[in-house]
């Protein structure tokens, strides 16, 4: 792979700053998606959201999607 320049990696962080902010307000008062609960919507955003670690994605800006995605991958049957 070859390195990437800060203009590579500014438009997709750009491009996401709207639906990351949409689910920072989302967890305003809330668990999970739905609620308190794990649900299938869960497992489906952040399944989708997983390949962010391996992309090194800062969610300094976004600190309640990085918890709730950490409760996500926490659990027993992520580890499997």
């Amino acid at each position: 792979m070859r390195p990437l320049d800060d203009a590579a990696v500014a438009q997709p962080t750009q491009d996401l700053a709207r639906p990351l902010t949409v689910l920072e307000n989302i967890f305003v008062n809330r668990a999970y998606l739905l609620g308190v609960a794990f649900t299938v919507a869960d497992l489906n955003v952040s399944s989708v959201l997983y390949w962010s670690r391996f992309a090194h994605l800062d969610f300094t800006s976004y600190p309640r999607v990085a918890d709730w995605l950490q409760r996500c991958v926490s659990r027993p049957s992520f580890k499997g």
